[in-house]
């Protein structure tokens, strides 16, 4: 079967280039994992001058089943001495939303419903891919400018650059964007997985 979703494989120069997209230079940045069927957060932090390292944790981290992703929004740059360019096994500790200090990103995230525990089907990406592009495009139509889009392994990222202070009151602002955006009409019922 020549399926048009191939199993992704871990690829540092993709990562890297990613990363570069996604952070300043000088970021500190969070690399989490978890292993299917594990209760414990593997986490490490990262500094500008060690995106290489993060990049090859990642991809260690993701041959071995795991499921790996990196916090979007800038964090405290004190908490690199958590776990300075290493990965923790059972991290005792991770970044808390009052640890993060300023929103850089609206994530909207578009996976089809399926059963705890599956991988998406290509029909169920397809699906997510229709449903992404179709609020990409309705969103274009309001002004709002490219996202960053990208398959996130069993749907699909659209990003939305921000610059929001991490404030109580812009908490509420974004939540309320995050509502609103799933009470457009745009798309079918089905097809709003917008988290």
């Amino acid at each position: 079967m020549n399926a048009p979703y191939p199993i992704p494989q871990p690829d540092t120069a993709a990562i890297l280039n990613a990363l570069a997209a996604l952070y300043p230079p000088d970021a500190v940045i969070e690399l989490r994992s978890f292993a299917k069927g594990r209760k414990r957060t593997d986490s490490g932090y990262f500094d500008g001058e060690h995106r290489q390292a993060l990049a090859e944790h990642a991809a260690l981290l993701n041959r071995t089943g795991a499921t790996v992703y990196v916090t979007l929004n800038p964090i405290d740059p004190q908490l690199l001495s958590r776990y300075a360019n290493r990965i923790e096994s059972g991290a005792a500790a991770t970044t808390t939303d009052g640890q993060v200090t300023g929103r850089r990103w609206l994530l909207l995230d578009f996976d089809p419903t399926r059963p705890t525990d599956t991988s998406a089907t290509d029909a169920q990406l397809e699906g997510a891919k229709a449903a992404a592009r179709a609020c990409w495009q309705a969103l274009q139509a309001e002004c709002w400018p490219d996202p960053l889009a990208a398959e996130s392994g069993n749907g699909f990222h659209l990003l939305y650059a921000l610059d929001l202070p991490n404030e109580s009151y812009c908490s509420g602002e974004y939540e309320c964007m995050l509502q609103k955006l799933q009470e457009v009409e745009i798309l079918p019922p089905d097809r709003r997985p917008i988290d």
